[in-house]
């Protein structure tokens, strides 16, 4: 499942999500991939191979932790196949 991370520090690096996610718990997230956007609130996503379920909770957990200074908002991207 996808998770998209919200409001991520601009200047971030792939390397640096990985190791705030591994301190999370979250080691074998995968394609990680910053999102700029307009620059406003740059986000991020990843990949974690979890239930759409735990996919939510984790998105959960990730909602409102601050890192760098930025407080982050979370969302599990659930996407249908048609």
């Amino acid at each position: 499942m996808v998770i998209m991370l919200f409001n991520v520090p601009a200047d971030a690096s792939v390397d640096e999500l990985r190791d705030f996610l591994a301190g999370h718990g979250m080691s074998d997230a995968s394609d990680l991939e910053l999102v700029p956007g307009d620059g406003s609130q740059p986000a991020a996503t990843f990949r974690l191979p979890v239930s759409a379920s735990v996919a939510e909770t984790v998105a959960e957990h990730l909602k409102g932790k601050v890192w760098r200074e930025h407080v982050l908002g979370a969302q599990a991207l659930l996407m249908t196949s048609h």
